[in-house]
């Protein structure tokens, strides 16, 4: 039913602002295989297995970007500055010990 709604949507879609399709579209040229970049929003497509396994592949503890920010929790700790916006922040890797219990839950 989903597919059906999201099929009519797609065929009767209305009249958009040439700029903002535009750049609609080149957006989906990152999201999309090139023959979807129209349609790729709207359609249902075959469940394919194998690709969510692979994307499963790269949820790791090793591939772990955790982003803590705090309006003051980190003041005078910083020890580097973002050059475009004058921002402070710290870059560190996370302790091996929680990676390895991450790794291997009991």
């Amino acid at each position: 039913e989903a597919a059906t709604v999201a099929e009519c949507s797609f065929r009767f879609l209305s009249k958009q602002n040439p700029i903002s399709y535009t750049s609609s579209l080149a957006t989906n040229l990152h999201l999309h295989a090139p023959e979807h970049v129209m349609s790729g929003d709207y359609l249902y497509f075959d469940y394919q297995p194998e690709s969510v396994e692979d994307c499963l592949k790269y949820l790791v503890p090793e591939n772990l970007l955790a982003v803590l920010s705090h309006p003051t929790a980190f003041e005078g700790k910083t020890t580097q500055t973002e050059p475009w916006y004058d921002v402070k922040y710290n870059a560190n890797p996370v302790d091996t010990l929680p990676l390895g219990q991450w790794s291997n839950p009991e």
